[in-house]
């Protein structure tokens, strides 16, 4: 298109040499390209994208923040960077911290992270394509809420109301040893 150097969208003729050069003919004039010429698209943050969040294998929409339940602690993520040049020899690098303090590369256009404890989690995503451009998305922060028994207020009642017992214990144990 214009926008990659053409005189003009209107092509009305192409000729491949059989080699190295393809020749592009309009009302403007001859073009020739050369086909071993590396040709860089810039990219953008909108060209890399999370295409699905599956929590427990449910699909759930994806906003900047989500809060799951204690029993939604299965998720795996997909994405997607758009880049027709790279032929999809892409790198993905994810990072989900504070439980991945590197980040882990791969090919794959997925992710899972199994049995979440309950906590905050913020996870990173960054794409590189053939070029070695980069591209990194928006953090997305995900809280798994802990379930009853896992908050500090459970846990500080049940030590004290095992404190109470032990005290109790304790005052008619004292009161027997008295009376002996």
């Amino acid at each position: 298109t214009l926008e990659d150097g053409l005189f003009s969208n209107e092509i009305q003729d192409v000729y491949y040499d059989g080699e190295r050069y393809i020749y592009l003919a309009n009302s403007e004039g001859l073009l020739k390209l050369d086909r071993s010429a590396k040709v860089e698209v810039p990219l953008s943050k909108k060209d890399l994208r999370i295409t699905d969040v599956l929590v427990n294998q449910e699909s759930i929409t994806i906003d900047s923040i989500l809060n799951l339940s204690y029993q939604k602690n299965d998720l795996e993520i997909k994405y997607h960077l758009l880049s027709f040049a790279s032929n999809q020899q892409i790198k993905y690098s994810t990072k989900l911290e504070p439980l991945e303090s590197s980040w882990r590369t791969n090919d794959d256009q997925e992710v899972f992270y199994l049995n979440l404890l309950p906590g905050q989690y913020i996870f990173h995503l960054k794409a590189e394509d053939v070029y070695g451009n980069e591209v990194i998305s928006s953090p997305i922060t995900i809280n798994i809420q802990p379930a009853y028994w896992q908050t500090l207020w459970f846990k500080s009642g049940i030590g004290l109301f095992l404190l109470g017992i032990a005290g109790v214990y304790l005052f008619f144990w004292k009161k027997r040893q008295k009376i002996k």
